[in-house]
């Protein structure tokens, strides 16, 4: 009798261990999940400031006033 609890007792903590170890387990592979996609953000994010740093670079480059009616690309009426 005593050896049939303490299978039903070892066994409930195996299973209760089991959960536990299980839910841990999901809980590490979401963390390395949410981790991989804030990095694939941030990547983003960086390469969207690159991008317009980029095109404030050749804004400040190129003229900002539209041709006037008569001139030509290198300037000369």
């Amino acid at each position: 009798m005593i050896d049939a609890l303490m299978n039903v007792g070892g066994g409930l903590v195996i299973a209760a261990f089991g959960g536990w170890l299980a839910s841990k387990s999901r809980d590490r592979a979401d963390a390395q999940t949410q981790q991989a996609l804030l990095q694939a953000q941030a990547d983003a994010l960086v390469l969207a400031v690159a991008e317009l740093q980029a095109a404030a670079a050749v804004n400040r480059i190129t003229p900002q006033q539209p041709f006037a009616a008569g001139d030509t690309v290198d300037g000369e009426a």
